[in-house]
């Protein structure tokens, strides 16, 4: 596998981007919201990981009776020197049932149509997309293996 400066990304490959550098938004801050039948108007989180960063994003509940739940998402985000970059969206849920019980909800994501727990926005971009959509990685998948491997060479003796 290999970091930044391995190998790996020698040959003009940039660093891809993780899911830590984007702006996180969690289907599990509505959870409690989305059982209250009259909607929910007010603020909810949006964090960035690394360097951590927490913004108040405007948002709108909308609960049709016989649809699937949506939210009005708005905020804005400064990109390097450039005028801050407003995000205005509607996110779909969907919901399911555990065999435990209860009731788990989810976004849907607005390019795939997968759900998702959480949903991100690209720096430089103005819409929330799911991990895969964004080409995002974690960043404990650019780090080097190399206890792996040493651990690896001597299960093999």
């Amino acid at each position: 596998m290999g970091g930044f400066r391995s190998s790996r990304w020698s040959n003009g490959y940039e660093r891809a981007l993780t899911v830590q550098e984007c702006y996180c938004i969690k289907a599990s801050f509505f959870k409690n919201r989305l059982h209250n039948r009259n909607g929910f108007e007010g603020y909810c989180p949006i964090q960035k990981q690394y360097p951590y960063e927490c913004i108040k994003a405007r948002c709108e509940l909308i609960l049709p009776y016989f649809q699937n739940p949506a939210a009005k998402i708005l905020f804005e985000y400064p990109f390097c020197d450039e005028p801050p970059i407003q995000v205005h969206q509607n996110l779909q849920f969907n919901s399911t049932r555990p065999i435990v019980g209860g009731e788990r909800w989810w976004f849907i994501c607005p390019e795939c149509g997968v759900i998702r727990s959480h949903l991100y926005v690209v720096p430089g971009e103005e819409h929330f997309v799911c991990r895969e959509d964004g080409g995002l990685v974690y960043a404990s998948n650019l780090k080097t293996h190399t206890r792996q491997s040493i651990n690896g060479y001597f299960a093999n003796r």
